[in-house]
């Protein structure tokens, strides 16, 4: 399949996720109770990797780490199969997730409990790949994995993952292949910057040869304010297929920041933040531990924040006050 077409694609299917915005627009501000589409999870709070495009290596120094309890977890998992709208599940937030060692058993537990309805995905560096982890993992009902490599090129690795080795990620993505037999859906992910933008093309052809499915993030942004991207930024932003229809795509179906109203994002220790992009995890939306998942989402907090931002009031919304990724979206502003 063509890149192009896989552009087209890719973006009917981003059409299928946004499209029903404005009901939901029109439901929050009619007063009705809104429940999100996607759910995702931190597990565990740790990660192996430096990306440079990341927050991590700073914010893990400045706020707290650890593991979320299984009891926790289940809890979560119980009340959230509950959810009318809810689609996709993903047991990762701001980790690499293949370093919790009770990953599958979590993965199963949401596939039981949905009875197969939810989505389970899962991105990974693929850095840390045993051969028992990969077979529990391809075992265990998972739907979908990405692979974040990020480039095509040994030197260009090196410079987007200090400290990873280029070759040893490689052979830990043919690991995964030949693991999957069909099981779940792999692709290979690249976050467009200057320093790989001339060699993405060569890479989506390179995998798309292989039979691999290849995602091309274009959004680089501050991720809440956290991480300055302006080196970072590639010189074609904003022109390719792809990024102009994503744009095209946003103003017809939404007029602000979609992420609070569609997704849900919960801490290790049960916290809830706002989006996946507050490293800085302020505001705190409530904690699991002590209310349930829909009086959060439909909490007075939640609800404030989002009146907010169908204002577009991004400056009184902490992690909104600074992100960049606002400006990909003229309709947004």
């Amino acid at each position: 399949m063509g890149v192009v077409l896989t552009d087209i694609i890719e973006n009917l299917k981003f059409v299928k996720k946004i499209m029903g915005f404005r009901k939901v627009l029109k439901d929050f501000e009619d007063g009705k109770d809104t429940y999100p589409i996607s759910i995702q999870v931190q597990t565990q709070s740790s990660c192996n990797a430096k990306c440079v495009f990341c927050p991590y290596p700073y914010t893990s120094k400045i706020t707290s780490q650890g593991k979320m309890e299984w009891a926790t977890f289940k809890k979560i998992v119980d009340e959230c199969v509950e959810f009318p709208n809810l689609t996709n599940f993903a047991p990762m937030l701001q980790n690499e997730p293949l370093l919790d060692k009770d990953i599958c058993k979590a993965i199963s537990y949401v596939k039981e409990k949905s009875k197969g309805r939810l989505i389970v995905h899962l991105s990974t560096n693929a850095y840390t790949i045993k051969d028992e982890l990969l077979k529990d993992l391809m075992s265990s009902e998972l739907d979908y994995l990405a692979i974040s490599l990020n480039a095509f090129y040994k030197d260009t690795y090196s410079a987007l993952l200090p400290g990873f080795e280029f070759e040893r990620v490689m052979n830990n993505i043919e690991k995964i292949i030949s693991y999957n037999h069909g099981k779940a859906i792999v692709s290979v992910r690249f976050l467009k910057t200057k320093q790989n933008e001339d060699e993405i093309s060569k890479a989506v052809k390179y995998w798309h040869e292989r039979g691999v499915r290849t995602e091309v993030i274009t959004i680089l942004h501050n991720r809440g304010g956290a991480i300055d991207v302006e080196d970072l930024k590639p010189k074609t932003l904003g022109k390719s297929l792809r990024e102009s229809l994503r744009q095209r795509l946003f103003s017809t179906f939404s007029n602000c920041c979609v992420l609070p109203f569609r997704q849900m994002y919960i801490l290790y220790n049960g916290d809830v933040i706002l989006c996946g992009n507050d490293w800085l995890r302020n505001p705190i939306l409530g904690n699991v531990n002590k209310d349930s998942l829909k009086d959060i989402w439909n909490g007075k907090t939640a609800i404030e924040i989002r009146r907010n931002m169908i204002q577009k009031q991004y400056e009184a919304i902490p992690p909104c006050r600074d992100c960049t990724m606002p400006e990909y979206f003229s309709s947004w502003r």
